[in-house]
């Protein structure tokens, strides 16, 4: 939780140019002096709250220094004193934020923030990313309201900055990676359900492999006998995506020893990499099926996705009898 708040005051000693109030788990006060040189030493900053007993700290010779404030929120004064206890500034500081802002989602291209104060106020909201302003709102804020920033970078970390006239604070938040295989039209060999009367069979066997659960009953599907074809599964993602990462996982008493990822610009022209049992690991499901989660970098373009496994490949099967395979997902971020 960071927030940042900045107060200009007229001076009327030239020594003095602003008082930067700073909230991060606590308050601090940023003391800037234009001709600390000047002054007779040591300098002492004096905070008056009236929930504490007068705090004193001495300033350094640096023109900029950074005061921690262990106080709660509301209002203090403050003085500052050279070595003859002459007073060369002075002035009151509001410790409290003017709006109240609170994270309330953050999905992969989307964040959503509900703010709340005592009265109506303009709030301006900006998003950096890199130190680069990438979204702004203005909102005429009616005590409550939200401010929402869509179209984001999935997979990114940004700064949300929201200024009240000469206050302002801060949050930070990554957005998740944006899996761009999720619900889209898949196709293959998965097409069969587990067999048992407990399954969940009101939607074909197929679109589990995308459908974003990882459980035996809902999302699992089952493929055709390995001995008698190869096994695949594609997925059309509906445009061209940048992909970043992939995550495919099996049920862990019927997987393939080794197996191909495939990507493809157009669904005719395929590129592949083999993927082999060492690199996957042992998990559980939500639903505490066992599992082998394969997950790994990439970085491509691709419109179509998917996996391959050849005619009488080699696979763990938890009775010898049955020489098929149990996929739970295939996910693609970008």
């Amino acid at each position: 939780m960071k927030f940042l708040g900045l107060i200009l005051f007229f001076l009327p000693v030239l020594c003095w140019s602003s008082v930067l109030l700073k909230y991060q788990d606590g308050w601090s006060a940023v003391l800037r002096l234009d001709n600390m040189k000047s002054l007779s030493k040591p300098v002492v900053f004096i905070i008056y709250h009236k929930s504490m007993t007068n705090s004193a700290m001495m300033i350094g010779d640096s023109p900029e220094h950074t005061v921690p404030l262990t106080l709660p929120a509301g209002e203090c004064a403050y003085q500052v004193k050279d070595a003859n206890k002459k007073i060369i500034e002075q002035g009151k500081l509001s410790l409290s934020l003017p709006v109240d802002v609170k994270i309330k989602s953050v999905e992969p291209k989307k964040v959503t923030f509900s703010l709340s104060s005592a009265q109506d106020i303009f709030v301006e909201c900006y998003l950096t990313t890199n130190n680069t302003i990438a979204h702004y709102q203005r909102i005429e804020l009616k005590k409550q309201g939200e401010a929402v920033f869509s179209g984001l970078a999935s997979g990114t970390e940004f700064k949300a900055e929201f200024k009240v006239k000469d206050t302002a604070f801060s949050k930070s938040f990554t957005t998740p990676l944006f899996n761009a295989a999720l619900h889209k039209p898949v196709s293959g060999t998965f097409n069969r359900l587990p067999e048992s009367k407990f399954v969940d069979d009101s939607t074909p066997a197929i679109t589990r492999v995308n459908d974003g659960l990882v459980e035996w009953y809902k999302g699992m599907a089952v493929s055709t006998e390995v001995g008698m074809e190869a096994q695949y599964v594609i997925i059309n993602l509906l445009g061209t995506h940048h992909l970043k990462s992939m995550k495919v996982t099996w049920n862990a008493n019927y997987y393939p020893l080794s197996y191909y990822i495939m990507y493809s610009m157009d669904g005719v022209k395929w590129d592949y990499f083999e993927r082999k049992e060492k690199d996957y690991q042992a998990s559980a499901a939500p639903d505490n099926s066992p599992i082998r989660v394969d997950e790994f970098p990439v970085s491509f373009d691709a419109g179509y996705i998917g996996v391959w496994i050849d005619k009488n490949a080699a696979i763990h099967a938890h009775q010898d009898y049955k020489n098929y395979l149990q996929l739970m997902e295939i996910e693609a971020y970008e």
